[in-house]
């Protein structure tokens, strides 16, 4: 009996399981020594001890195991966990059952343990592997099928037996290869594949997998065939597949078998990835570039590729070889400075414009092979040839498109001198005329004021009105030739603009009345009184167009205004809208574009009725933009005429 116990003694404790056997007061008589490892007991002696001492956080649910054991219940758990008084929870799969006496009574109770806490860990980590799978698997960008194709491989071992050459044997039976897809097993497709194909569904693609081959896809899997009779574990290669109602697209097939199933095949990992863009891009380049090189080769205009990196020529095409005299080979062996006699930093210059521009113009000097310099322009603008950015440039030949222009120069010049000389001896010619004529009209005043008959007082106010109009005329002309000779010069100075446009209205009131017109002023309440400007070239330009409105309008009115524009009271300076409007005879559509030329107006037929020279706008525009203004006019035919111009002058 003793050595029954001894046994019984030892192999609980040398049991690889956790065992813990009590008495009916749940006192420790057996325990294993995988149970005080478990729990971390070996340096305690629980032999007598009650078990609730060695646990005192043990859950209620295990107690009441304890209880129902006690009265003869066996109760067990797979799966079970309690938390430790420290916080820590462990994981445990448990059976607790009723031990008996001789006497069949209930002696204790047997308590069988295991703790899994690692194993559940793991357990957990796999299920968290197992997800991460699961989403990489379905939100891949790419076709993902999972795949069995043992039976294929057992298949192709028996073909290869007989036929070691899989291309001719798929050759002559075509049929085999329908046969051998039949043998491929879908485990598993990602959602990606769905929208991919077209599908309605995951069962729906299984289902309909046969549609999804070209007959060029067809061909294709021989390769793929090939592949897995010898056991390559990685294959990747260009394919084409159909889909179900998305039309065929371009993709790229890889083969991944896992080194566990590498002899089995039983998984194996098929993505694709869509590359039909790609294609179509590749396609469109391919295109281009055949254009572009048919243009560049086939073009008679001149035509060179260079990198701006270096400045050799990358390449030329017949145009320019038969121009520069250099063959097509040899100007791909020199660089961009050699056809040029511009120094080297314009030539820099120009290919770094180029590539920061993006397109460019330039004119350069070059020299042909045998010497002969001439002048080129050059459209300049950047190509990106194999990935590489390069400037395409297209040469023109301007030799004597400069010659011409050089020519033309020389001539401009030459007219500009002959004007020049013309101004001025308009000028000095006026003046030479000025002086006798103001004697003229001088004496012939003072003749008036002598005793004279009624035929002889006529005759002296002829002479006068008719020396005046000469004199105007001659003014005229001789500030004409000073604005020309840019010898004309403005003078400010400070003045009371009201006094001036008073005197201004002065000078014309007569004329007017002698035309039946009335004369009508409009001046702002607000317009400051001391302005700075040149006040003789303002009067001038105010009876210039006061002149004009009298001169072509008869029993009408003429009306002069002045307002304020904008007033820069920080600056001192004030802008004025002057403006005259006359109830006169108009402008003809066809003829206002040139009625600020000078010896010009508005046609020939009013020359001979008002008379004058044409000049008079064309000073007063001229000297309106020595002020910085311009002078601007609206007319309707037959019911007159407003000029108007705004200058900006300072104000006390």
């Amino acid at each position: 009996m003793e050595q029954s116990y001894d046994l019984l003694q030892y192999l609980i404790k040398h049991d690889p399981n956790a065992i813990t056997v009590l008495d009916k007061n749940l006192k420790y008589i057996y325990v294993s020594e995988r149970f005080l490892h478990d729990y971390k007991l070996e340096e305690k002696d629980i032999i007598g001890k009650y078990h609730y001492e060695a646990f005192p956080d043990i859950p209620e649910k295990w107690r009441e195991s304890h209880r129902r054991a006690l009265n003869g219940e066996v109760t067990r758990s797979d799966d079970d966990f309690y938390k430790r008084e420290d916080g820590t929870v462990e994981y445990t799969r448990w059976e607790c059952r009723p031990w008996y006496l001789p006497d069949h009574t209930i002696g204790g109770i047997v308590l069988y343990t295991e703790v899994i806490t690692e194993r559940k860990r793991a357990e957990k980590e796999l299920q968290k592997s197992r997800e991460r799978y699961r989403q990489l698997f379905d939100n891949s960008p790419v076709v993902i099928w999972e795949e069995d194709l043992s039976e294929v491989i057992d298949y192709l071992k028996t073909i290869k037996q007989n036929n070691p050459d899989l291309d001719r044997y798929f050759h002559q039976h075509p049929d085999e290869i329908a046969h051998c897809m039949s043998k491929i097993k879908i485990i598993d497709v990602n959602d990606y594949s769905v929208e991919f194909y077209g599908a309605k569904s995951k069962a729906h693609l299984m289902a309909n997998m046969h549609k999804l081959f070209t007959e060029k896809a067809m061909k294709n899997f021989v390769q793929v065939l090939k592949a897995i009779a010898n056991h390559k574990r990685f294959f990747r290669m260009d394919h084409e597949t159909n889909t179900l109602g998305k039309g065929i697209k371009n993709v790229v097939m890889e083969i991944r078998i896992p080194e566990e199933y590498k002899d089995s095949l039983k998984r194996v990992y098929l993505s694709t990835t869509d590359i039909t863009k790609q294609k179509k891009t590749e396609a469109a380049l391919r295109e281009s570039e055949a254009k572009f090189r048919t243009l560049f080769e086939g073009q008679s205009a001149m035509q060179l590729i260079i990198d701006p990196q270096t400045g050799m020529i990358v390449d030329a095409n017949q145009a320019v070889a038969d121009f520069y005299g250099w063959t097509i080979n040899e100007l791909k062996q020199m660089n961009i400075i050699q056809l040029r006699t511009n120094p080297f930093e314009e030539t820099l210059k120009e290919l770094t414009q180029s590539i920061k521009n993006g397109k460019v113009y330039f004119e350069f000097s070059n020299i042909k092979a045998d010497g002969t310099p001439v002048e080129v322009e050059v459209f300049s603008s950047q190509v990106i040839i194999d990935g590489k950015k390069l400037i395409h440039n297209i040469v023109h030949d301007i030799t004597e498109k400069k010659r011409v222009q050089l020519e033309m120069e020389i001539a401009k010049e030459q007219a500009l001198a002959a004007s020049k000389a013309k101004s001025e001896f308009l000028a000095n010619m006026s003046h030479e005329l000025r002086t006798p004529l103001n004697a003229i009209i001088g004496f012939s005043e003072l003749l008036r004021d002598t005793p004279l008959n009624n035929s002889q007082k006529k005759y002296a106010d002829i002479i006068v009105n008719a020396g005046e109009s000469l004199l105007s005329i001659i003014s005229d002309i001789l500030d004409f030739s000073k604005i020309e000779a840019n010898k004309l010069e403005l003078f400010p100075e400070s003045f009371d603009i009201l006094e001036l446009i008073e005197n201004t209205l002065n000078i014309i009131r007569f004329k007017a009345y002698e035309r039946g017109n009335r004369l009508y002023e409009e001046v702002s309440a607000d317009i400051p009184r001391i302005v700075t400007g040149d006040m003789t070239r303002l009067k001038q330009i105010l009876i210039n167009l006061l002149g004009n409105a009298v001169k072509f309008t008869e029993n009408g009115s003429v009306t002069l205004r002045v307002n304020i524009i904008s007033k820069d009271e920080n600056n001192q300076q004030v802008t004025l809208m002057f403006s005259v409007q006359d109830t006169g005879i108009g402008i003809k559509k066809e003829n206002r574009e040139k009625i600020f030329e000078a010896f010009n107006q508005e046609d020939y037929s009013i020359t001979r009725k008002f008379g004058g020279t044409g000049l008079g706008l064309a000073i007063t525009n001229r000297l309106l933009e020595m002020m910085g203004s311009s002078l601007s006019f609206e007319s309707l035919e037959g019911k007159g005429s407003t000029f108007f111009f705004q200058i900006q002058i300072p104000y006390k």
